[in-house]
């Protein structure tokens, strides 16, 4: 990946479900990853920042400068 050295790899779930039981629903799914709660505040402000326009969407971003890696993992 460009020539960085990475460790690990964290995945955070930024839900965009529209209602509680379909956010539910899919976090049954995917335990394994971190997530953002339900109608987090910081859910609109992600979306704006990485142009979310379809879900699912993948973006990596570099950890220590925030820089986007890859826009569309």
């Amino acid at each position: 990946v460009n020539d960085r050295s990475y460790n690990a790899l964290e995945i955070i779930l930024v839900p965009g479900d529209r209602d509680r039981a379909a956010y539910d629903e899919y976090l049954q799914k995917f335990v394994p990853f971190y997530t953002l709660p339900f109608n987090d505040p910081r859910i609109s402000i992600l979306t704006q920042m990485f142009s979310v326009t379809t879900i699912p969407m993948l973006v990596m971003v570099d950890p220590v400068s925030g820089e986007i890696i890859n826009a569309s993992a």
